[in-house]
Formats: structure tokens, C-alpha cells, sequence
């Protein structure tokens, strides 16, 4: 709602699902992902108040309604965070969310009981493990901390939109070089 209050049910459903996943003995891992509707994580000085008061929102609820599940389930706070104006990278958006990191993980940590010890995971800008991104990236002193990294490569093979590469075979070659190069 306005207020970033989780409606019950969502988190009942969430819960549902969560605890299927682990009675099947998946690990799960909940994130909160944003749009370029939304855009309310994106990593600039302007929306950074409005980004804190959504992450501590929503995070401080999830937190709390997971507090006794065991390492099973993970959180991440962000998916694949970015500038939604510039849509790239920026030493802005780095040194923003290194300290949105940080601060997530500072409020997990502090609602103690299975919080303090439940693996969190964090993400570069995009998820990316470019040097460019990486670069400015900090790594927060945590033991229990997962760096999440998304790779599309090959990218037509994963995330061709068209489904026209969809074949591994077609371009074994072209494929395997890219990812040697990756």
C-alpha cells in the first residue's frame, strides 16, 4: 500500500510457497524486484531516501515473518539493481548500493534470533561480474553473505526474445566461444 505495508495475504501465500519448496528440500531464496514501472530501487541521490524507507518497509516485514526459519531460506534484496535513468553503470549508482548493502544487511542482522545468522545475498549493479562493475563494488564484512551474479551468456541461446537461437546445436561453436571468453 502507500505505506509499503504487505498485504496479509500476500505474505501468506509467499509463506505457502516457501514452505512447499522446503518440504520438497529446495533451498529458497526471496527477493524483492522492482520494474521500470515502479523503478523504487533505483540507485541515484534522488531516490535513495524513498529507496531506505522502501527497503526498511519491506524488509523489516519479511524479516520478521521468516525470523524462525532455518538457512534453508535466504533473502536478497535486490535482483538485478540499477540507475533506471542512465540504465548503466556509475560510480553513483556503486556508492549507492554499497551503502543499500549495507544497510540491508544491517537491518536483517539486527532482528537477531535465525536473522543474525541466515545468508543473505547481494548483487552488483545488474548482477554483472564485469570489471567495470565490480570495481567499485564493496563486499560488506559478513560471514554469512552470497554475492549473486546473473550471466545471459550466450545470450542468444538464454535470453533471445525471439526464441530464434533457442538451439544449442545450430551454433555450438559460436556458443562455446563466447562463453570461454565470458
Amino acid at each position: 500500500d502507500d505505506n509499503y505495508n504487505i498485504d496479509k495475504e500476500v505474505l501468506m501465500k509467499t509463506k505457502n510457497a516457501v514452505d512447499t519448496a522446503l518440504e520438497y528440500g529446495f533451498y529458497v531464496v526471496l527477493t524483492s524486484y522492482d520494474s521500470y514501472y515502479h523503478q523504487w530501487s533505483s540507485l541515484n541521490y534522488y531516490q535513495y531516501e524513498k529507496t531506505i524507507n522502501i527497503l526498511n518497509a519491506i524488509w523489516s516485514q519479511i524479516g520478521e515473518y521468516f525470523i524462525e526459519y532455518d538457512e534453508r531460506l535466504m533473502f536478497s534484496c535486490f535482483n538485478e539493481p540499477r540507475d533506471y535513468i542512465t540504465n548503466s553503470y556509475s560510480r553513483e549508482s556503486a556508492l549507492i548500493l554499497n551503502l543499500l548493502n549495507q544497510h540491508f544487511i544491517d537491518l536483517i542482522r539486527n532482528q537477531g534470533y535465525n536473522n543474525e545468522y541466515r545468508l543473505l545475498l547481494i548483487t552488483p549493479i545488474w548482477g554483472d561480474a564485469s570489471n567495470q562493475n565490480l570495481q567499485y563494488f564493496k563486499i560488506p564484512n559478513d560471514e554469512y553473505l552470497i554475492i549473486s551474479l546473473h550471466s545471459y551468456t550466450p545470450f542468444g541461446f538464454v535470453h533471445d526474445s525471439t526464441m530464434d537461437e533457442m538451439s544449442w546445436t545450430d551454433k555450438k561453436e559460436e556458443y562455446q566461444v563466447e562463453l570461454i571468453n565470458t
